[in-house]
């Protein structure tokens, strides 16, 4: 239970480093409002569908470990393509990445029923309310601190003239935090 504190810590880091810069690298990116909208909505919602694939994949082959570690490791590299598409795919880079931004998501929620089954089994069901009450609360300080660090960072590149490079540095922290 103290691997899975650690871990929901750093799956935290994970998203105040990363998921809350996203929108602000479509900005970066030249994306409309429309491609904006597309990118807040699109890879969330396609994202919960593959729950539905999780728990099929759950039943069939019923290892929660490997669904667990594949959609995680997958997840963390999927950074390492948000980070490419400037790079590599300079024409239609916003739908790029709403693509990568939707592997990101789907990958995430792969995780979530065997994690979910996982816990249940771990956890003591008279002890549950405390122990995600903490483990929650130490997350949602880690969520917090990552989002104002990696803003600082972010605004500190921009003075420096390296906006991508402040991009880079936070993409690469949220995958090593998944990691």
């Amino acid at each position: 239970l103290r691997f899975a504190n650690r871990d929901g810590v750093w799956a935290s880091v994970m998203t105040g480093f990363g998921d809350s810069y996203v929108g602000a690298f479509a900005i970066y990116l030249k994306a409309t409002n429309a491609q904006i909208a597309a990118l807040a909505a699109l890879p969330q919602l396609l994202g919960v569908w593959f729950q539905f694939i999780s728990v099929w994949v759950l039943h069939r082959f019923k290892q929660r470990k490997v669904i667990i570690l594949t959609g995680v490791f997958g997840q963390a590299l999927s950074w390492l393509f948000i980070l490419a598409i400037p790079v590599f795919f300079r024409d239609g880079a916003i739908w790029w990445l709403v693509g990568a931004v939707t592997v990101y998501f789907a990958l995430g929620h792969l995780v979530l029923p065997p994690w979910n089954s996982l816990m249940g089994d771990l956890v003591d069901s008279n002890q549950r309310g405390r122990y995600f009450g903490r483990r929650n609360r130490a997350m949602s300080v880690a969520a917090f601190g990552s989002l104002g660090f990696a803003g600082v960072l972010l605004h500190r590149a921009e003075q420096v003239g390296s906006v991508v490079f402040g991009f880079t540095l936070i993409f690469l922290a949220a995958m090593a935090a998944r990691l």
